[in-house]
């Protein structure tokens, strides 16, 4: 009796030192699983700071641009650029861009209430694209979501001359827009305070005192008040 008692209780030492064994074994597991998983966000946030702060120290042109490169334009999503043979033109000056701004005004000031004055927009013409300085267009819905280009030519094309063109330059290509269905075309003159008035059938300059008319104006607009220096 004394004999079997004894082997019990080797029997339940055995257990409990190998239920011990077995609950240190998994306590040190959970402690280097989770010694690891510390030791790997704390590389992964130095690879993170580091990378950051390369990024901050040398931008790629990609950064530097604010999200856009045009050089990872594809080659046919250029060809659905608009583009016309003033893209590469001179920046306009300050005087050019003051002229720009007072017709915009005057002529919504004077239009009829179904047409506006727009600044650039391209269009295509017979032979190649124009982007006039200012347009007058029929008043059209204005979407948000989605490009939509004219698929019409303007009713009005204004030219403003800048350094460098030439009057027969503007001539010629107020001609090809009025080819390409343009009613009338101004070319504006600032060294010489004067707007030359195109249409298919002739072509005048007027001058400071005179008025232009175009059909649709309510009424005529002064040349003086296109190169006033006050504001409007």
């Amino acid at each position: 009796m004394q004999a079997r008692t004894m082997k019990a209780k080797k029997g339940c030492s055995k257990n409990s030192t190998r239920n011990y064994k077995q609950k240190h074994h998994t306590k040190n597991t959970t402690e280097t699983t989770v010694l690891q998983r510390i030791c790997q966000t704390r590389i992964s946030c130095v690879v993170w700071w580091q990378a950051e702060n390369n990024a901050m120290t040398n931008p790629t042109p990609y950064q530097a641009d604010s999200g856009f490169d045009s050089d990872v334009v594809e080659e046919d999503e250029r060809d659905m650029l608009p583009h016309s043979d003033e893209d590469d033109d001179e920046m306009p000056t300050r005087a050019h861009a003051w002229i720009q701004f007072r017709l915009i005004i005057l002529l919504n000031r004077y239009l009829q209430r179904d047409v506006e004055a727009l600044p650039p927009i391209t269009f295509q013409g017979i032979d190649r694209k124009f982007t006039p300085d200012v347009v007058v267009c029929m008043k059209e819905n204005i979407s948000f979501t989605e490009e939509i280009f004219p698929s019409a030519p303007p009713l009005l094309a204004v030219e403003i001359i800048s350094l460098g063109q030439t009057m027969r330059d503007m001539v010629n290509t107020c001609q090809s827009m009025i080819a390409s269905g343009v009613e009338e075309c101004w070319i504006v003159e600032p060294a010489n305070e004067t707007v030359t008035v195109c249409t298919a059938e002739r072509r005048f300059a007027l001058h400071a005192g005179e008025m232009l008319t175009y059909h649709r104006l309510q009424m005529p607009l002064r040349v003086d008040d296109v190169f006033a220096v006050e504001s409007l």
